[in-house]
């Protein structure tokens, strides 16, 4: 993949007070195993202050101490990015606790502390289960049980704790164990920060990503608790979901149009962009 060191899109900021940090995921491992200079180059020209990694197993734990530590130089925090449907049922956590183990393994294995994780970062989407909409109740319940689990985990080890949801968790409701209400607050209540997946191509307007991340806001607001919207770049089954078509300069207008209306929240974490090889590719376009 050639790697375009275009625009830096999103160093936003108003009046040179405030600037709102980026972050993107990496799903695709490789790319720190074959092209990690070209990654970082493109991270630092972008500004992006944190990157959520996928833990790969399989890939030697020196490729990730090299990677991070150069990551760590550039201010920019590596979070371990995991997360499986299944995880969201209980008889499936032993994947999530395997995920688990590597983390404190290789954190263990660092000898440096610019060579560790800044935190861990799930993205579980229960609702791409078989039947999901049938078995909403035990869902809900398996998948509040991991993000209560991986809290633990995260006060242990210090480590971070980041969460993906979709906007449209602010009308999942439940009544359960774990008390009632609805499940986008009661994630945020659980975590350190959320970031919602917010996958429109147009800030404002009927279901734009103004009006959908709304309740999640003024719930941040409450909670004291940093929001990051996120968007996308991959190809999608609705083209209105995703800026793949539209491209950069397009998505950079629609985001500031977003930020001229948070500006002042001080509950706004900044953007996510879904994900590093959508971008770069958006990018290679010179769009």
């Amino acid at each position: 993949m050639a790697i375009v060191l275009g625009i830096a899109i999103l160093s936003l900021s108003f009046s040179g007070k405030k600037e709102y940090p980026l972050a993107t995921w990496l799903w695709d491992t490789e790319l720190i195993q074959h092209s990690p200079n070209e990654v970082l180059a493109f991270l630092k020209n972008q500004q992006v202050k944190a990157l959520y990694l996928q833990v790969d197993p399989d890939l030697d734990k020196a490729t990730y101490q090299t990677f991070i530590q150069k990551a760590d130089e550039a201010n920019i925090h590596v979070h371990a990015l995991g997360g499986e449907p299944s995880w969201a049922q209980v008889q499936h956590r032993v994947h999530y606790r395997e995920w688990q183990q590597w983390i404190k393994d290789y954190q263990a294995s660092c000898s440096h502390s610019s060579q560790e994780f800044a935190g861990i970062h799930l993205d579980v989407e229960p609702y791409l289960l078989p039947g999901w909409t049938s078995e909403e109740s035990g869902w809900k319940e398996g998948y509040q049980s991991l993000i209560k689990e991986a809290s633990d985990f995260s006060n242990e080890t210090g480590l971070l704790l980041g969460v993906d949801i979709p906007f449209w968790w602010d009308e999942i409701a439940f009544e359960n164990q774990y008390g009632k209400g609805f499940l986008a607050k009661w994630v945020m209540e659980h975590t350190d920060f959320v970031t919602i997946m917010a996958y429109r191509n147009y800030a404002k307007g009927s279901n734009g990503m103004i009006e959908i991340t709304s309740s999640e806001l003024k719930w941040a607001k409450e909670l004291g608790k940093p929001v990051s919207i996120a968007v996308e770049t991959l190809p999608q089954e609705e083209m209105h979901t995703t800026f793949l078509s539209l491209g950069l300069k397009e998505m950079q207008s629609q985001l500031n149009l977003f930020l001229r209306h948070v500006r002042h929240e001080s509950e706004f974490g900044g953007f996510a962009i879904h994900d590093l090889s959508g971008w770069m590719r958006l990018a290679d376009k010179k769009s």
